[in-house]
């Protein structure tokens, strides 16, 4: 009897255990992971998903906010994505900007949209383009669902200006506003964003913050600015991924600066098809000798000033050399693009004559070096190669 007793409770105790293993398996299954936000205030909801269902929310048609190009000064877009900041001259001089600082639901790429973070209603935010010396005064309204903050990277400024919680600040928190001002000395090509997560600055709080010296700025004929990021919108140029990315316009012989800036926490050696470029400018200080090269290797948070001339037609790729970055995932994608690339567009122009250079005459359509015509390089070619090719050397100024 005792040891019927004994079995009976060793099975009870048997029974219970394995019941209890069986919920703890089945619960275990169903939790969902555990995310751990180090130095996040816990007053703010970080989490809201980059996917959103429902229509796309779009910025207002125009006026205030929109981030249409009719909002801004110069009355149209530069051409690669961007727009200019409006401003309004105050009484002491200064030039007053206002940046909304709002979610919206944006098209990253035709049928993609992503959960968004814009100033005035576009990604990237609207250029703020001002002379060395200028006084600066930046208006900042906050409408996202937590606190937010304005830093102005590269500028030489008073303390309390620089825009970040918790040092310099508190929090702009929803619905309130803040003024920055500062005078611009620091010249060259800058940005401003969000210093108050990381991913404020992911779905889109940036814009570039260009200082023109008072004594001008460089002469180009397009000046195209490129903001790349590789976080919450996924792999992107000015906001968008191929084949939403635009196409940057030019004509052959035409001088050309992009500027590139990098805002996300990867790597990317962007190079550029057909042509070299000069960089010469990082961070906004002129290299005392400009660098040339066919790939860029752009790191997080810096600014790059780089300079081509469009040398023949045609759709040439401007990209980052890393594939993945590049090219659309998984097994079916074949050699389709998408992510960081976009072209530069080169239509013919007619270029002005250019003399042979030692006998060799231009590429139809293609400026040639500048030739300083003299003893050592006659304006008709070097009078040697005209010997050696039976006269075959062609009048100055002749393209064909």
């Amino acid at each position: 009897m005792r040891q019927t007793r004994l079995n009976l409770l060793l099975a009870t105790i048997l029974t219970v255990n394995l019941i209890g293993v069986g919920v703890l398996v089945a619960r275990t299954a169903e939790r969902r992971p555990v995310t751990v936000r180090a130095g996040a205030s816990p007053k703010y909801d970080l989490s809201a998903p980059d996917q959103l269902p429902g229509e796309i929310s779009v910025a207002p048609e125009s006026g205030s906010g929109s981030g249409r190009p009719d909002s801004f000064v110069g009355g149209a877009a530069r051409g690669d994505g961007t727009v200019f900041a409006k401003y309004d001259v105050a009484d002491d001089g200064a030039k007053v900007f206002k940046l909304d600082a709002a979610p919206y639901t944006w098209i990253v790429a035709p049928g993609v949209k992503k959960q968004a973070f814009a100033y005035n209603g576009t990604v990237p935010g609207p250029t703020i383009r001002v002379i060395e010396g200028d006084k600066v005064r930046v208006v900042v309204s906050n409408h996202l669902p937590m606190g937010t903050a304005v830093h102005w990277h590269g500028m030489v400024l008073p303390n309390k200006m620089d825009g970040v919680p918790g040092i310099t600040q508190d929090p702009i928190e929803p619905g309130a506003s803040m003024t920055y001002e500062f005078v611009a000395v620091a010249t060259g090509t800058h940005w401003y964003h969000s210093h108050f997560d990381g991913d404020q600055v992911g779905k889109g709080l940036y814009g570039s913050l260009e200082v023109v010296p008072h004594t001008g700025d460089r002469a180009v004929d397009r000046d195209y600015r490129l903001f790349v990021g590789d976080t919450n919108l996924g792999f992107v140029i000015n906001g968008r991924t191929y084949p939403g990315t635009e196409p940057l316009k030019a004509k052959v012989g035409e001088k050309i600066r992009i500027r590139l800036t990098p805002t996300g926490e990867l790597s990317h050696p962007f190079h550029l098809h057909g042509q070299p470029f000069q960089l010469v400018a990082q961070d906004g200080f002129d290299l005392p000798q400009p660098i040339t090269m066919d790939t860029l290797l752009i790191s997080t948070a810096q600014t790059f000033d780089i300079i081509t001339v469009a040398l023949a037609p045609g759709k040439w790729m401007f990209h980052c050399h890393i594939f993945s970055h590049m090219h659309a995932a998984g097994p079916h994608a074949g050699h389709q693009m998408a992510g960081l690339v976009t072209t530069l567009d080169v239509e013919p122009a007619a270029v002005p004559a250019a003399p042979p250079l030692n006998g060799v005459n231009p590429a139809v359509g293609v400026p040639s070096a500048p030739v300083t015509p003299g003893p050592d390089n006659p304006p008709g070619g070097d009078p040697k190669d005209k010997d050696k090719n039976g006269g075959g050397t062609a009048p100055p100024g002749d393209h064909h």
